[in-house]
């Protein structure tokens, strides 16, 4: 709470705000449902007596919504905290032997040899880094959800007084259980799939039993991850009122990726000598564009390496990097205004304008 507060001051000032406008709400409720009265049974009114107590009950609710929240929170803190504190040791990772862990590790050796062997591995270890990443993404939004649904309370409080509105007002009662609940299975997750790590660390994957290897340990950590992502899933097909997080949100991480490698065309072109590098030429192409963009210029070396290399894996360089930049690879050019320079594989083409205005085509097709 400490961190809804200070990263988002708005929702703490406005929360008297929310208490007022509420108490609004439960007045015109509580006015409808006595004005119902006079429709006699034919409007199945509730008694107006029970109406008057429960509406004066949950006026008085709303006003400490908040503390009452925070008692709740203080209730979920006791196993949380339970589990923040069991400490983990090396000996705690060490259940199967020296002798064990050797054999475990050749036998990882052996079957990573072969070229299947060691893409499965990179695959499934970039697998593990990224579903690990997504439930981080996700652990945080479940705590924001515990901090919303503690500063919009009192729309709940306001709900309960009428008989006809009661229902919401259990609903939101169930989703703040199953959302503490989610906070300490949070913890739960974390530090198991930590521990998991620690094992891996300390015998390769071995287990007692003599059997085990990284592979294994591989998919049984992956979907463990797997399994915490949709733990919300699990609990709403219980029954429980759980607010359904992380569905996109990793997605709009790789569409602001993609966004940023390909920002302008100095952006992709500085980036193209990179391209062949899978994620290096991502971080060489976001890099890169913001190089161009602040005026950057290439040295000759990095030139060379590409317009010396085959043009099957020299990729390219353009744009107004490449303009600014050529003069450092070819001298002769010095003093000559350049454009539309493009420079790959053992090819170079520029527009060389003299100081006098004079211009002329100036294409090279031999590195040498």
């Amino acid at each position: 709470m400490t961190a809804m507060e200070e990263y988002f001051p708005f929702v703490s000032k406005a929360f008297t705000v929310m208490q007022y406008t509420v108490w609004a709400v439960l007045f015109l409720i509580t006015v409808w449902q006595l004005f119902r009265v006079f429709g006699g049974p034919i409007t199945e009114a509730e008694n107006p007596w029970t109406l008057l107590a429960r509406s004066s009950i949950f006026a008085l609710l709303i006003g400490y919504a908040k503390p009452i929240f925070m008692i709740t929170l203080d209730i979920a803190r006791a196993p949380y905290t339970a589990l923040m504190d069991i400490s983990m040791t090396a000996e705690d990772f060490t259940f199967a032997g020296v002798e064990q862990a050797l054999s475990n590790g050749l036998t990882t050796i052996v079957a990573v040899v072969s070229v299947v062997g060691l893409l499965l591995l990179i695959i499934l270890e970039i697998s593990l880094g990224w579903n690990y990443f997504k439930l981080l993404l996700e652990t945080v939004e479940r705590y924001i959800v515990v901090g919303v649904l503690c500063y919009t309370s009192p729309l709940a409080f306001s709900m309960g007084a009428s008989k006809t509105t009661a229902p919401v007002f259990k609903s939101w009662c169930r989703m703040v259980g199953s959302q503490l609940l989610l906070l300490v299975m949070n913890v739960w997750f974390l530090r198991g799939f930590n521990s998991s790590v620690g094992q891996y660390m300390g015998n390769g994957g071995a287990l007692s039993t003599g059997q085990g290897s990284i592979f294994l340990w591989l998919f049984c950590a992956l979907a463990f991850l797997k399994t915490a992502q949709k733990f919300d899933s699990y609990l709403a097909a219980m029954g429980l009122n759980v607010a359904q997080t992380g569905s996109s949100m990793g997605m709009e991480l790789l569409m602001a990726a993609r966004v940023i490698s390909g920002v302008g065309d100095g952006a992709r072109s500085a980036g193209s000598i990179f391209k062949g590098g899978g994620s290096v030429g991502f971080v060489g192409r976001a890099f890169g564009g913001m190089a161009a963009r602040n005026g950057a210029t290439l040295t000759g070396e990095s030139i060379s390496s590409v317009a010396s290399r085959s043009p099957n894996v020299s990729g390219s360089i353009a744009g107004d990097i490449a303009d600014r930049s050529l003069g450092n690879y070819m001298p002769q050019l010095d003093g000559y205004k350049l454009k539309d320079t493009q420079i790959s594989g053992g090819q170079i083409s520029t527009v060389a304008t003299s100081a006098s205005g004079q211009s002329s085509n100036v294409e090279m097709y031999n590195a040498a």
